[in-house]
């Protein structure tokens, strides 16, 4: 696989751009200050070492820029917009939310079709019960997250444990976040599609957009670009080049829930494409009712803001801000990443930090996520407040 991607690096060493930057354009110019200012300020405050940024407005790159650096060491590298962060749980839905929708359009997977009659292993009481529609949405009654890594290694033995594992709550009845139900959906596109899922990503994803640094395990040679994350006391090391999640670890590096590596830059051409509704540079690479339906909320648990795979802005105290449409959807990672598209207004914000450095202890990037949001939307929309 290193092989195939080292190859691809070379082979495509020009990004087409998602769109041309032109700040021109913004109504309100203002407010992209006070976004430089805010997120300096959240570097001074130790939200994190640093992050990059890049705000989509009509077809037009608007905003892309770095600030910070690696890590609060002095003489620590600066980040550059095609610095690698690891996306944590964006992975969740540039991987294996979008990889399931190429499959749906392919008429290849159907959304109530039942886990068990795909992966046999998947057995306990009422598991029979559960869809792929119940673990997209995070209903399925599997348990949120278990520590694997302290036990288990390699990928088959935790699937199999998942598996094993009974359910908490009957399938559709609860809300429950879940890594287990997304490792299970790589279980389920490996199945159906007879290959791994870094190379699915590959094949439906990295390769026809052109995101030449979107990928899993990425190469050691790319180390000085890779951002490092925590000061880890399971590995007793700095986590850097390799995948923060310790349960994708011990997965080798590849899940369904966690292990994508990207950039600003790349992630600006997966946002276009979204709101393009499926078409990137001629390209048809999701239709547009298939793109539709999977960033509606489903409503299928009162209160629950989940789309399939997707996550969709609640009225309150979204991490989007307070002046995103209610169509807006996205999603975010707990190193520290997130992406927010909102079709209605046409604009995308991808925001890729290390807030696990030196330790995932440090929250001060929830109070930061929905000022960024805030201060875009005021540059793009004329809002007196």
């Amino acid at each position: 696989m290193h092989k195939v991607l080292l190859i691809f690096f070379l082979l495509n060493i020009l990004l087409i751009p998602a769109q041309s930057k032109d700040q021109g354009n913004v109504p309100y110019p203002q407010y992209l200050d006070s976004l430089k200012i805010c997120l300096n300020q959240a570097i001074s405050d130790s939200a994190f070492p640093g992050c990059a940024i890049s705000v989509g407005y009509r077809g037009k790159l608007i905003f892309e820029q770095s600030f910070g650096t690696f890590t609060y060491k002095p003489q620590s590298p600066k980040i550059e917009v095609n610095s690698i962060f690891d996306l944590a749980s964006v992975t969740k839905v540039v991987a294996t939310t979008t990889t399931t929708m190429i499959l749906y359009d392919q008429g290849r997977l159907q959304l109530d079709w039942k886990v068990i009659d795909i992966v046999p292993a998947f057995q306990g009481k009422d598991k029979e019960k559960v869809t792929i529609r119940h673990l997209l949405t995070h209903t399925s009654g599997l348990p949120g997250w278990i520590r694997f890594y302290l036990d288990l290694n390699g990928k088959e033995r935790i699937i199999q444990e998942i598996c094993d594992t009974e359910l908490e709550n009957e399938p559709g009845t609860t809300y429950v976040y879940s890594d287990l139900g997304m490792i299970m959906m790589q279980k389920i596109l490996e199945t159906i599609a007879q290959k791994p899922l870094d190379q699915l990503v590959l094949d439906y994803i990295s390769i026809p957009l052109y995101m030449k640094r979107t990928i899993y395990n990425p190469d050691s040679s790319l180390i000085n670009e890779i951002v490092p994350t925590e000061i880890s006391e399971w590995h007793k090391k700095l986590v850097h080049g390799f995948v923060h999640d310790e349960n994708t670890y011990v997965m080798g590096g590849i899940s369904g829930h966690a292990g994508l590596f990207s950039t600003v830059q790349d992630l600006s051409v997966f946002c276009q494409m979204y709101l393009n509704r499926g078409l990137y540079d001629n390209k048809r690479i999701l239709k547009i009712e298939t793109i539709e339906l999977f960033t509606t909320r489903q409503n299928l648990i009162e209160g629950s803001t989940r789309a399939l795979g997707w996550d969709t802005r609640s009225e309150q105290n979204s991490m989007a801000g307070d002046f995103m449409s209610m169509r807006a959807f996205g999603h975010s990672g707990f190193t520290g990443t997130t992406i927010w598209i909102d079709p209605e207004n046409e604009v995308f914000v991808v925001l890729l930090t290390n807030r696990v450095h030196p330790t995932r202890e440090n929250r001060k990037i929830s109070r930061v996520r929905p000022k960024v949001h805030n201060y875009v939307m005021k540059a793009v929309l004329d809002i007196e407040k």
